[in-house]
């Protein structure tokens, strides 16, 4: 407990230092030990939003605590069901389910952790309107922190590549999760797309001058990106790459959203050295 809680207190510290550098790092997917790194990703955004909407550092810390090991139950989950790339079985989907119960019986005894921390790892997949699991809680019946995490945890897994789905765009899952205001605390869901912005740090965009390139971290809220341009207009690397803050520069802007992957272009590429 005590390494956990001096990661999510780092975590907190990079965000005041610089507030998208969570985000950018969460940008980096990597197909291997997905839980792993799906837990440090809702860990960064939870944190990220939490401490963006000004909630109480404290409470951010133990929120931080309980999202970053929201699904270590899934220790307990066979690798062939947490990895299939087909349609799991009724069966399987049950044993998926019940992840949030050992997660809670591994961590109860655990000390230092408090109980807003359990919470969340039991009741992450609960859901406003009464359809999530394991306990079919609805409205208030769930944490204002566990409905943060939960937001977190569907945006992760919504954009993230699998072995059985390829990862949406953040604008993408951002778009199709406001779809979901029956399941998610809608004023928390418009904060979190109000906090990722038009354009999430992570995004793949083309400018109208044909140019090609990555959102990166910006050291505040503003209405036009920072853009880390990788290929020039005629879709060809560029070595260097060059940075163009479109807020300096008013001629340019973006033209469109890529899809990830798009030109072959990998967003780990290029973020690996970034300093947050």
């Amino acid at each position: 407990m005590a390494t956990v809680s001096e990661v999510v207190g780092q975590m907190m510290d990079s965000v005041a230092r610089h507030p998208d550098a969570l985000l950018w790092f969460s940008n980096l997917k990597s197909r291997d030990e997905y839980t792993a790194i799906h837990s440090l990703n809702v860990c960064m955004q939870a944190v990220s939003l939490a401490t963006f909407v000004g909630n109480d550092e404290r409470a951010i810390k133990e929120m931080g605590i309980g999202a970053l090991l929201h699904d270590v139950g899934k220790i307990k989950i066979p690798l062939a069901i947490l990895n299939k790339p087909g349609k799991l079985t009724p069966s399987e989907y049950q044993q998926i389910k019940r992840h949030p119960q050992y997660g809670v019986e591994m961590l109860r005894d655990a000390s230092g952790l408090t109980a807003a921390s359990l919470e969340i790892v039991r009741d992450h997949h609960e859901r406003l309107n009464g359809r999530g699991y394991p306990a079919g809680l609805r409205g208030s019946e769930i944490s204002y922190y566990t409905q943060l995490v939960s937001i977190a945890d569907v945006y992760d897994a919504m954009t993230t590549d699998r072995v059985y789905q390829k990862g949406l765009s953040p604008a993408k899952a951002l778009e199709l999760m406001l779809g979901f205001n029956e399941e998610f605390n809608p004023e928390l869901l418009r904060q979190f797309v109000d906090y990722h912005g038009d354009y999430p740090v992570g995004a793949l965009v083309e400018l109208n001058t044909g140019e090609v390139g990555f959102v990166t971290p910006s050291p505040e809220r503003r209405e036009k990106p920072t853009v880390l341009l990788v290929l020039d207009y005629k879709k060809r690397r560029y070595y260097p790459q060059r940075v163009r803050d479109l807020m300096r520069f008013p001629k340019f802007f973006v033209n469109r959203m890529l899809a990830a992957g798009s030109y072959g272009i990998d967003v780990e590429d290029y973020a690996e050295n970034w300093d947050i």
